[in-house]
């Protein structure tokens, strides 16, 4: 037997359940019903299998709380995958007050054998400053050849970096930093990097490289604040936590109790122990930071 299920209207409705018994049943318990039947059926099949499937999706509402500017590409995906997807960031990110030390690397920018890109945020910083541009008296300045290898740790920051005239030649299947040391060589003795970063980031990726001979300068360029004040919330499913920081002004704002209260997805094994450090209620954690990952972690994050 094939159910087909259809979300209800936004009101109040009297609905029969036996032919001798009716009761008040609101939008609210008629979703609460939809999501149980999703999930039990979710349960049975693989995670690709879910996320490839856009009526596993349809009518959950999702709640990005990621930084406006590298937002509309996760909404796009997720309502593709049938989502209703709800932008509410809760953190931003700004340019540092003093970007000297990058600048004064982008003058020099031909020594560098790489550049290693870990957001759309640092692309859009770097690229813009005026150290990375050729024929500064033009009216429309060309940008200057990248360096030979010009790394994107994922579609999203690839898609900045072409857009800009800067193709990456290499992006990991695995979108973390722990994904571009595999993917580069063992040996990089002498190689200089240039990796323009967030403010307290992890330094994994600049220690292994240099235990590999490579010559790191890692930069910090922007900061990542909380969004105050926030919003009310809108009415939503499953919240979505693509970082700690999210998590944490999230929380602050609007409580603990709340967090604990609702369905919600991470990513990352960073925002996970995070999450269980504020006691959040059970959640569910995407494979990878990749789309499809997420997707399918949302599939099945009412399970």
């Amino acid at each position: 037997m094939v159910w087909r299920w259809q979300l209800p209207q936004e009101s109040a409705e009297t609905v029969q359940v036996r032919p001798t018994n009716t009761r008040t049943k609101t939008a609210d318990d008629d979703r609460e019903t939809l999501c149980t039947f999703r999930s039990y059926h979710r349960s049975m099949l693989p995670p690709k299998e879910v996320a490839s499937d856009p009526c596993w999706l349809a009518g959950l509402r999702v709640l990005i709380t990621r930084p406006a500017a590298g937002a509309s590409i996760w909404a796009e995906a997720l309502e593709a995958a049938g989502a209703h997807a709800l932008i509410y960031p809760t953190i931003k990110t700004i340019p540092r007050p003093d970007l000297s030390a990058l600048d004064e690397h982008l003058l020099s920018l031909e020594t560098f054998a790489g550049i290693i890109f870990t957001s759309v945020t640092a692309v859009e910083i770097t690229l813009a400053r005026p150290g990375i541009r050729a024929g500064s008296a033009s009216r429309s300045p060309s940008r200057r050849a990248p360096p030979s290898i010009v790394i994107a740790v994922g579609p999203s920051t690839a898609s900045a970096l072409q857009a800009a005239g800067w193709p990456p030649t290499l992006i990991p299947s695995d979108q973390r930093q722990e994904g571009i040391i595999e993917a580069l060589p063992d040996d990089l003795t002498g190689k200089r990097f240039l990796f323009p970063q967030a403010a307290a980031a992890r330094e994994l990726l600049r220690d292994q490289l240099r235990n590999r001979g490579a010559f790191v300068e890692a930069v910090p360029i922007y900061e990542t604040v909380p969004c105050r004040p926030l919003p009310p919330l809108p009415p939503f499913d499953v919240a979505l936590f693509a970082s700690p920081s999210a998590l944490k002004s999230f929380a602050d704002w609007h409580g603990v109790d709340l967090l604990r209260s609702r369905r919600f997805v991470v990513l990352g094994p960073t925002t996970a122990a995070a999450a269980r450090a504020l006691g959040g209620s059970p959640f569910a954690e995407a494979a990878d930071p990749s789309l499809p990952a997420v997707v399918a972690a949302l599939a099945t994050s009412l399970v």
